[in-house]
């Protein structure tokens, strides 16, 4: 029998879950944000006794039987060998064995490296390794120095500091915490360490190093790393080691984590960024032309072992990512050392394919990667990888200034790919590879634009691409902290992003953004809007594994700016009328895992479908690979100079409107498969009054047209007879109803977030439009009360009337796709006002 609760019964119940609410939001508070003593202004003290760096006197009790632990013994026995020549790995053999031939040895060997530093270096990240490692050998070597040896270290110290950015003591102005030197090893290692080391005899480098760290650093890094990727480009990941060191030097330091658990996600910017071949998709300034470079590997192991993250364990045990380098500068010699002192015994490892195909980089970087499958390092794989990014701000630092908006498109080869070589401060570089004419992206040419920056007017050539001056009328100004970076250095604007319906395997991977910004940020704006929606779908087809389609809408200031999309390739790619094929069929790349066996086998397919009196013009080839077309110039890369990529792309399809016009639509599908299918699959234009869009197989995607969000009735007409799958996007959030022949059939939810709907139906044609039904009103009365609770029940007990597609959906309170008692005890919730259902 259903008991009756009174007025009070219920307002006791309201304040009882009142207070256990705020009972757990402390417990919350407390659990998943521990870190936030680092905004108090105390600092963590310097431990009183030595050792203090990286390793603390407890610790050096574990290494001591660690050392003969399976596990670790070829790992120990290595360090031994490298003990012979590497002084880190020698002043760790003091501290745990006690040799005081190899701890002597170590105290001389790093003084005389540090001594024989020149002072000419403008960044100390050309002298952090051994600064950071020679202040490790001063604290774990401590008791054997001498004042004189003391004397000498701390001399030196204070000199590599005061000739480097941020100088001795360290200042904050006028530098960034964000991109650069000082943003890396110079304070978060190097004169942290050292300041720390130092501390009982000149406590000033610590001092001034742990305020800059404290109060401007730990922010902005929490900040970032809310991004889950690395800001500086593919190939500059590698400096984000020194966030890893640094994260550990704080935990033995005995500040706790001082960075919130999202540095654990950074990596996974790389992961998904890498291809099947082992190589990356290009983000920025590459030197990294194998992929596994640039400090991958010990990166992977220090954040596996810092958050016993199984996924990051397994790549850094992968022979790809083997270890740095077994240079002279140390490097290797940090890794080993590293690994052996941090890593705890039995650390876990999981496969790739546990992970989400699709990962969305939130802004201000906003970029979405969306992969068919996690066939890892293979490159006869059949999985098809696309890179859509917005980029919400220019970071600068290893960054292209005109890359917002671009994709790129893996499979069974690079199909649509960034160009250029990193040749720093050449023609090329200025001219070509930092422009947006190297990336697949929109141009819009003013021919009176004045894109000259840089010092003596380097960066000249009018591409008509994106602004590259950071804010107008300055050069390679930086973002000085993370507040400057969101005020001063914005691209973009992120309109959507959505994939799914199944999150971890999604039919569709959606990201819209507003490029206006990047296109007019200077006195005589050339646009008024530019916005471009890209959708990757997953067809989990064999024969068409997956599909871009791109909509873009353009407003030029001045009709006869010319408009041109485009879209880069490796080899030449062929034209027949409005279709483009793009095939990558030459050797493997030779620095790939399987060391060149077998061949590349993509093709991509490109249907334009708008413009409609569009003009699609082929460029490349020798003496065109990197042509600049109202500047009538090549601007080649040196193929002897350094950091030459073999896929620097030669060739490019534009398409522009045939006549002049401030506003063009540009709607274009692309689809992956083998260059041995012959048949390319049906496209077809769908467009009305407010929607445009394509079908191709049993899909169908649409956009505004307006590029505003949509909040009246739409009609959407789909052709033929089967059933497909459709995308609706830039729709006002709220419930959508779709209805065929005046009934509703389906109701689908337009998040804040996507503002898109998705929903199956049989070709023919719909209406859609805005309506005020919400989940828990499961009798659409426009009330949520006991009916709708008595209905769920009858649902899940499956008794009552045949269960509708509307009912379905309004049952289903926390929209988890299942209708059961979690869903009726969330209407209760409800109606006693203590809960909602999902929007």
């Amino acid at each position: 029998m259903n008991k009756t609760y009174t007025n009070e019964e219920v307002k006791n119940m309201k304040s009882t879950i009142s207070t256990l609410h705020y009972l757990i939001a402390i417990i919350l508070a407390l659990t998943v944000f521990p870190n936030s003593k680092v905004v108090a202004s105390e600092y963590p003290p310097v431990p009183s006794e030595h050792p203090r760096v990286f390793i603390t006197p407890s610790d050096v009790v574990e290494l001591q039987s660690k050392k003969s632990d399976p596990e670790f013994q070829g790992l120990w026995n290595n360090i031994v060998s490298l003990s012979n020549t590497h002084f880190l790995s020698a002043a760790l053999l003091y501290l745990v064995d006690g040799n005081s031939t190899k701890g002597n040895w170590a105290v001389s060997e790093a003084l005389m490296a540090i001594i024989n530093k020149p002072s000419t270096s403008v960044s100390i990240n050309k002298s952090s390794n051994i600064m950071n490692r020679a202040a490790c050998v001063y604290d774990w070597c401590y008791d054997l120095l001498s004042t004189s040896q003391k004397n000498d270290f701390i001399a030196e110290f204070e000199r590599l500091a005061d000739t480097e950015a941020p100088g001795y003591p360290a200042d904050y102005n006028p530098y960034s915490v964000i991109v650069g030197h000082i943003a890396e090893s110079n304070v978060q290692l190097s004169q942290l360490i050292a300041g720390c080391a130092i501390y009982d005899e000149s406590p000033t480098m610590w001092d001034a190093a742990i305020a800059l760290h404290w109060d401007k650093f730990i922010p902005a890094r929490n900040e970032l790393y809310k991004i889950h990727m690395y800001w500086q480009g593919d190939s500059y990941v590698g400096r984000f080691i020194n966030d890893c060191y640094n994260a550990w030097f704080c935990r033995k330091l005995g500040a706790g984590d001082v960075y919130t658990s999202d540095m654990q996600y950074v990596p996974y910017g790389t992961i998904y960024n890498t291809r099947p071949d082992g190589r990356q998709f290009k983000r920025g300034d590459r030197y990294d032309l194998k992929g596994n470079a640039g400090k991958k590997g010990p990166i992977f192991r220090t954040m596996a072992m810092y958050w016993d993250n199984p996924y990051l364990t397994g790549l850094g045990d992968n022979s790809w990512y083997a270890y740095y380098a077994a240079s002279n500068d140390g490097s290797h010699d940090m890794e080993k050392v590293f690994e052996f002192v941090f890593r705890p015994s039995g650390l876990a490892s999981s496969p790739l394919t546990d992970l989400p195909l699709t990962k969305y980089f939130p802004d201000p970087m906003a970029v979405m990667i969306a992969r068919t499958g996690w066939d890892w390092l293979n490159e006869e794989s059949d999985d098809a990888v696309v890179t859509m990014e917005m980029g919400g701000c220019d970071f600068k630092g290893h960054t292209n200034p005109g890359h917002f908006g671009g994709f790129q498109i893996y499979y069974k080869g690079a199909l649509a790919l960034s160009t250029g070589c990193y040749q720093d401060k050449t023609a090329h570089d200025n001219n070509y590879h930092e422009k947006s004419q190297s990336h697949n992206v929109l141009l819009i040419l003013d021919p009176n634009e004045d894109m000259t920056y840089g010092s003596g007017g380097a960066y000249t050539a009018n591409d008509g691409g994106q602004i590259c001056q950071p804010p107008w009328g300055t050069y390679e100004t930086k973002p000085k902290d993370y507040d400057d970076l969101l005020d001063n250095f914005r691209k973009a604007y992120i309109i959507g992003r959505q994939f799914g319906p199944d999150p971890n395997t999604p039919d569709y991977s959606y990201i819209g953004g507003d490029l206006t910004p990047a296109y007019s940020n200077q006195p005589t704006p050339k646009v008024s809007d530019v916005k471009r929606s890209m959708v990757m779908l997953n067809h989990f087809d064999s024969t068409y594994p997956a599909t871009l389609i791109i909509f873009d809408r353009v407003v030029s200031s001045n009709a006869s700016f010319k408009k041109t999309w485009q879209i880069h390739s490796i080899e030449e790619p062929s034209i027949d009328e409005n279709t483009i094929t793009i095939q990558r069929t030459a050797s493997h790349y030779w620095y790939g895992p399987s060391h060149g066996a077998g061949k590349y086998s993509g093709k991509l397919v490109v249907k334009s479908l708008l413009p409609s009196d569009a003009t699609l013009q082929k460029i490349g080839g020798p003496g065109y690979d990197c042509w600049v077309e109202y500047e009538n110039q090549n601007y080649p890369p040196d193929p002897q100079g350094g950091n030459y990529d073999y896929e620097n792309g030669m060739w490019r399809v534009e398409v522009s409107p045939g006549a002049g016009r401030a506003e063009d639509l540009f709607l274009h599908v692309m689809t992956v498969m083998d260059v041995t299918t012959t048949n390319n699959p049906a496209v077809g234009l769908i467009e009305s009054v407010q929607l445009v869009g394509a079908r191709i197989l049993d899909r169908v995607v649409c956009f505004s047209k307006s590029g505003i969000e949509l909040t009246e009735q739409l009609s959407l007409t789909i052709p033929g007879s089967d059933s497909v799958k459709v995308l609706v996007c830039n729709l006002d959030p709220g419930t959508w109803v779709i209805k065929k022949d005046e009934i509703p059939i389906i109701l689908g939810s337009s998040t804040i977030e996507g503002k898109c709907v998705y929903f199956s139906v049989i070709a023919g044609d719909y209406v859609l439009s805005k309506t005020t039904l919400v989940r828990g009103d499961v009798n659409s009365d426009e009330e949520i009360n006991i009916l709708d609770v008595v209905r769920v029940v009858n649902i899940i007990l499956e008794t009552g009337d045949p269960l509708s597609e509307l009912e379905n959906w309004a049952a289903d309170c926390n929209g988890d796709e299942t209708v059961n008692i979690l869903d009726a005890v969330g209407i209760v919730n409800v109606i006693l006002g203590i809960g909602e259902c999902r929007p």
